[in-house]
């Protein structure tokens, strides 16, 4: 199964998959793990610079100053994988991304996880 963390900018267009220097792109199959039932629920808390990597392309684009949506979109069970209509999608809210000449501020996406269940 695959997961996927999107941004928008204000009009609804997506910018790209989020990207993590840490954990990379978040397009990735992983999906829920359901065998996990011994230590409780696994978040990944991912940090976000402000990159995003547009579809198609080779290369992280670092997004100007301003306001963007963030969405996780989780596919469902015994699906094909065709977005939107086979994934659940949480949507986490929009937030403010400011740089300082150029160089991206830290934004870090922890409170982001915790109000997206997947």
């Amino acid at each position: 199964m695959r997961m996927m963390i999107r941004v928008f900018d204000t009009q609804n267009v997506f910018l790209g998959y989020l990207s993590s220097p840490d954990l990379g792109v978040a397009d990735v199959a992983l999906g829920r793990d359901k065998q996990n039932d011994s230590i409780g629920a696994i978040v990944d808390a991912w940090t976000w610079v402000g990159d995003v990597m547009p579809e198609g392309a080779t290369a992280l684009l670092p997004l100007p100053s301003g306001a963007y949506r963030v969405e996780v979109a989780s596919q469902k069970e015994f699906t094909p994988g065709v977005y939107p209509q086979d994934f659940e999608i949480f949507d986490l809210g929009t937030y403010n991304i400011l740089t300082n000449n150029g160089v991206q501020n830290e934004t870090l996406m922890n409170d982001m996880v915790s109000r997206a269940s997947f």
